[in-house]
């Protein structure tokens, strides 16, 4: 059998395994990919019909890829293979009278769930300076999460933030409920309580998904958990995979508790390990094994490849963010003078922000690259308001997608005609568009407006009527008689990038048309709502790749560049105070590590601007779990200041079990420096600088972490041995400058 072929004993036990649950946690690069198609190919060989399998992954790139490997191996189609939201869109629109929506249901993604809280935030009076919307999004899908309804938010004795919160979170239901939409928590929600509460629909799932495959199962919500332990309760064909070492997606709700407590739940189950790693060097390898090894929640593994054992690791450290900068990007050239391509390096980091200075330095160079997780191809605005004339003509109750577009292109309907149109739909007790489509409610606003209303709802009704002959069709008469078409091209070669992306919406429908020939324009829509970031990644464009290293997750490059090696920024500061996030951070190191093939370069500034003052950066405390032997001996190379570099690892590993998880712990420990004390009213210029180590009369040593200029003298943010951290004015502290 061409299944079984050129698998290793531990993937062909994997893979040959029927019955009953299992469980492989497969390090990174150990060829999980291969194991999950081969065992679909293997239960289709074994007689098991197509629709009987349900196999998820996390993204819709690693779905299409699965789905097209097993296509391969054995022509058949029809297979339930997706991600989880996915999934449950299919099925909630089957069941969707069971979870009170109708099937036409429209999906909010993020972006338009943020912009429906803004604008209840705003008929409630609630400022965006008080309550960010963003942070009340956060709280509300966590309560979705916790399968937490609007009237059980708040308990008795709840704070002020969370009795506003609440408040809002019942205005954002109502409103989804009235516009029947969902958004991606309920997806999962809805569809795990249709499980809970629906024999009939638990009963048929059950029997038509009998062999169920969870990928990344590390990164499963409990949400996202229930649904795959409800389908499989009785049956107990559960094969997952994944890696607790990978398990990066805590901050929204993946709980790693979920895999590590498999056995608990499956005591019954195989459990098959995949260590050996094909992708990397072994210096690669030992690094990131060493470095991840330094965890609690995992399982004991040793990752191993018998790869070569290739270059050492760089680090690179330099004097600020800027030389950093120009550092990344010097090596990204050197390593395409040498012969690799452009699309073949990596750049990480663990925030967006830090991809501000790169991006400058690329510029500057001439370097091509492209950055994954800006502004992705649905979420730019021409697509974004095409997809809302799409969706509202799929769905007229879609009060958010009105908003978008009610005046867009511009037609004079500004915000007062919009509150008079609210208000006359709330006294109708009907919704926002059927006011649009009222001639009484029109004659309110004037015959100018009340015209380019009615115009606007027979536009509406066109999109409607086209979307029966396929999405393709529907898009394009979106684009035409929206008039968007004709405003983009009387600005010419100014907006021409635009018309060009609403010319490739047309292609994606067309595509979609073509893959789902019976498929509604509510299909189209959802599958454009479900796209994530890294399924509009162009990977065959010959560019350097700048992304987050969350984004990375999967990828795999010849060779990865890592920058903002640095405490506060890897671990994160909001990670500080918290082991299990440190943990967290430190499997997210691990992530972007393994993500490289051959090279391997890390990145640390000394100083960076954080809210428009300069800040002194210590090395991340992971660094320090790399073992000294694997590092490269010009590790301080390109590095724009001077000291033994090396050695300061070497002695930063050597305090390690020592120290404590504070920055002070790297900062303070130093011997006291003889040099006499600084005068009080001694002149700004002479004064310390940031990173400088001084004492004050009341408390104690310190490090300057920032200095900027006043009207009342030069001001500093010293960070004290004692854990406080002051603001002092330099000229007025009487500081001695210890080192």
């Amino acid at each position: 059998m061409k299944i079984l072929e050129d698998l290793t004993p531990a993937q062909r036990e994997a893979v040959a395994h029927i019955n009953g649950p299992l469980l492989v946690v497969a390090g990174p690069g150990s060829g999980k990919t291969r194991v999950i198609t081969r065992r679909v190919a293997h239960l289709l060989y074994c007689g098991i019909r197509p629709w009987n399998i349900l196999a998820i992954t996390f993204t819709n790139k690693a779905a299409s890829e699965m789905r097209e490997r097993v296509e391969a191996l054995t022509a058949t189609k029809g297979l339930w293979l997706s991600t989880f939201h996915a999934y449950a869109a299919r099925t909630l629109r089957e069941f969707a009278d069971r979870v009170g929506y109708g099937k036409d249901f429209v999906i909010y993604d993020a972006d338009d769930s943020r912009k429906a809280i803004a604008d209840i935030m705003k008929e409630m009076e609630i400022a965006k300076e008080e309550f960010n919307p963003r942070a009340v999004q956060a709280a509300i899908s966590t309560a979705k999460e916790q399968f937490t309804p609007p009237d059980e938010f708040v308990q008795d004795g709840a704070d002020y933030a969370s009795q506003v919160i609440a408040r809002i979170y019942k205005r954002y239901d109502e409103r989804l409920r009235k516009a029947n939409a969902l958004d991606f928590d309920d997806l999962l929600m809805k569809m795990a309580q249709l499980l809970q509460t629906n024999a009939e629909a638990l009963e048929k799932l059950r029997e038509r998904h009998k062999f169920v495959l969870v990928d990344e199962f590390q990164d499963t919500s409990h949400s996202q958990y229930i649904i795959a332990r409800l389908i499989t309760q009785e049956h107990r064909n559960l094969c997952v995979t994944g890696d607790p070492d990978q398990s990066i997606y805590g901050w929204r709700g993946a709980d790693i508790n979920n895999i590590l407590d498999f056995e608990k739940d499956y005591p019954e189950a195989k459990l098959v390990f995949l260590d050996r790693n094909y992708r990397s060097t072994q210096t690669i390898v030992h690094a990131a094994d060493s470095m991840v090894s330094h965890n609690t929640q995992r399982k004991d593994r040793a990752l191993y490849t018998e790869n070569a054992e290739g270059e050492k690791i760089s680090v690179v450290q330099c004097y600020d963010s800027k030389e950093e900068a120009a550092s990344i990007c010097r090596t990204a050239t050197q390593l395409v003078d040498a012969g690799t391509a452009p699309k073949d390096i990596a750049i990480f980091y663990r925030v967006n922000a830090l991809s501000r200075e790169i991006e400058e330095a690329f510029v500057k160079a001439g370097v091509p690259y492209q950055v994954v997780g800006g502004v992705e191809f649905y979420g730019r605005k021409e697509v974004k308001d095409i997809l809302s004339y799409l969706r509202v003509a799929a769905n007229p109750a879609d009060e958010t997608g009105l908003l978008r577009i009610i005046n867009v292109p511009a037609r004079g309907v500004g915000p007062k005609a919009v509150e008079t149109l609210r208000q006359w739909a709330a006294e109708h007790g009907v919704t926002l568009f059927d006011a649009v489509k009222s001639q009484e409610a029109r004659e309110k606003l004037g015959p100018k407006v009340g015209m380019a209303l009615r115009a606007f709802a027979g536009t509406v009704a066109n999109i409607a009527d086209a979307g029966a002959r396929g999405a393709r069709v529907a898009s394009e008469v979106a684009i035409k008689s929206s008039g968007y078409e004709t405003v983009l091209k009387s600005a010419g070669k100014v907006e021409a990038e635009r018309m060009e992306n609403l010319e490739e919406l047309v292609n994606a429908a067309a595509q979609y048309d073509v893959d789902v020939p019976d498929g509604l324009l509510s299909g189209f829509l959802e599958r454009t709502a479900l796209v994530g970031d890294i399924d509009t990644w162009h990977d065959r464009e010959n560019k350097v790749t700048l992304m987050t290293m969350h984004a990375a997750k999967g990828l795999e490059f010849p060779a990865v560049l890592i920058a903002g090696l640095e405490e506060g920024l890897l671990p994160h500061m909001n990670a500080e105070n918290d082991p299990t996030q440190i943990e967290e951070e430190r499997r997210v190191f691990f992530v972007a590590m393994t993500r490289a093939k051959e090279k391997l370069y890390l990145f640390r500034s000394e100083n960076r601007m954080v809210h428009g003052m300069w800040r002194f950066n210590v090395p991340s405390r992971f660094l320090r779990d790399i073992p000294v032997e694997l590092l490269a001996d010009d590790w301080s190379m390109q590095a724009a200041v001077p000291g033994p570099s090396a050695a300061v690892l070497r002695e930063l590993h050597k305090r390690r079990d020592a120290a404590t998880a504070r920055i002070s712990a790297n900062l303070f420990d130093a011997p006291r420096s003889t040099a006499a004390p600084q005068p009080s009213d001694a002149p700004a210029n002479n004064l310390p600088g940031v990173g400088a180590r001084v004492r004050h009369e009341m408390f104690g040593i310190g490090v300057i972490k920032a200095i900027c200029p006043s009207t009342s003298g030069t001001k500093a943010t010293i960070l004290f041995q004692s854990g406080v951290e002051k603001k002092v004015v330099l000229e007025k502290a009487g500081l001695e400058l210890i080192g």
